[in-house]
């Protein structure tokens, strides 16, 4: 069941965390060892499910773990080489969790419960070790393992980007439109035409008869 509860950490990224012994009491059956259906059992509580390989072979382990799944396996403990089990009695039945990293000297990364951390194992050794356990229970080369189901990662869409907006139509030439920002006040560009029209009239008609224009002069735009 601790196997269990690692892969469970491993399935959900840390955001469901268990232990052995609660996944123990999670699960219906209080008396004698545990297996495969217990522990799916247990993890239904966590709305988790596991999926049951027994019966399959190596080669099944190898396709899913490829992919990226932690597994706990059912082994025959004296077939883990003494040098890294952490038990001197290795005639027992025994559930471990193998991580999907791989050692650059192709060694698997193992949580063993009777542990503390994690081990490297050559696969060679965890393949012997469950093909003996599968002997043992009367299942020839096949063996015992646990995975969790696949569940599609669904990454948060980001938030609706504003399409840009259409650019400011271009401004017609100022005297047509003299509303626009960078154009002159309309009243000065009518000044302006008048100012050139005078200066055209002054040479040929010289000062304005005073009844109708006052005293203002050609040339002189005073009164405007």
């Amino acid at each position: 069941m601790a196997a269990g509860a690692t892969m469970l950490d491993f399935h959900t990224r840390g955001r469901k965390k268990s232990t052995g012994a609660e996944m123990r009491k999670r699960q219906q059956d209080q008396s004698g060892g545990t297996d495969a259906y217990d522990l799916q059992r247990a993890w239904a509580t966590y709305k988790e499910v596991v999926v049951i390989r027994n019966g399959k072979y190596w080669a099944d382990l190898i396709k899913d773990r490829g992919r990226g799944w932690f597994v706990s396996i059912d082994v025959w403990y004296a077939e883990i080489p003494a040098a890294i089990r952490c038990q001197s009695n290795g005639n027992i039945g025994h559930t471990m969790g193998v991580a999907p990293e791989t050692h650059s000297d192709g060694r698997w990364l193992v949580s063993d419960p009777l542990c503390t951390g994690y081990k490297w194992v050559k696969p060679s050794d965890l393949r012997r070790a469950m093909e003996a356990w599968g002997k043992r229970i009367g299942i020839g080369s096949a063996i015992n393992y646990t995975t969790a189901q696949e569940v599609a990662i669904v990454e948060p869409k980001p938030p609706p980007i504003d399409p840009p907006k259409p650019p400011e139509p271009p401004c017609p030439p100022c005297p047509d439109c003299p509303e626009c920002p960078d154009c002159p006040d309309v009243y000065e560009i009518i000044r302006a035409r008048d100012r050139e029209w005078i200066a055209h009239l002054t040479p040929s008609y010289g000062r304005v008869p005073g009844a109708q224009w006052g005293d203002a002069r050609w040339g002189d735009d005073s009164w405007m």
